[in-house]
């Protein structure tokens, strides 16, 4: 199935340079990875050729992350366990013997208190991927509750073995 009209928030234009589309908002500009000839009709973008599920998905991620920004928000949760921010560098203290370090993208802004860490991006899929590898590095416990978390994430506790 191939989807030719897309719909877009009234603050935000898309226009063409050399076949490739683009997507302008208040919260910034994406570039969209594939060729195709765009005409904007008011609220409503007319594609040349058609396009793809996953390319329309796409699109409308990159029209709402231009013009709303996406946020993600994590908890580190445990004793000893504490981030601080060097550059453009997130340093972890997750119980391992060394420091993780995570470079930070250019296109991801950090709000960092204590162990409260907020992401906010214009590209959903950077941003999803980004926080999704650092919680790789701490998953939340099931015994106990430690980890890396998201902002309203709920652990039910299983009982420990009984002896």
């Amino acid at each position: 199935m191939r989807i030719k009209v897309v719909r877009i928030p009234p603050n935000v234009r898309c226009f063409n340079i050399k076949k490739i589309p683009y997507l302008l908002g208040p919260r910034g500009c994406i570039k969209m990875n594939y060729d195709a000839r765009t005409v904007s009709v008011s609220n409503s973008v007319f594609f040349q050729p058609k396009l793809t599920i996953d390319q329309a998905i796409a699109f409308n991620q990159a029209a709402l992350g231009v013009g709303l920004l996406f946020r993600v928000e994590i908890n580190l949760k445990g004793l000893g366990y504490f981030v601080h921010e060097e550059g453009k560098n997130f340093i972890f203290r997750l119980g391992y013997s060394n420091h993780v370090i995570i470079p930070i993208p250019d296109i991801i802004f950090t709000e960092l208190k204590k162990k409260r860490i907020r992401f906010t991006s214009a590209h959903f899929n950077a941003l999803t991927n980004f926080v999704t590898n650092i919680r790789g590095y701490r998953y939340p416990s099931i015994y106990k509750t430690k980890g890396i978390f998201y902002k309203e994430e709920k652990v039910i506790l299983k009982e420990g073995k009984k002896s």
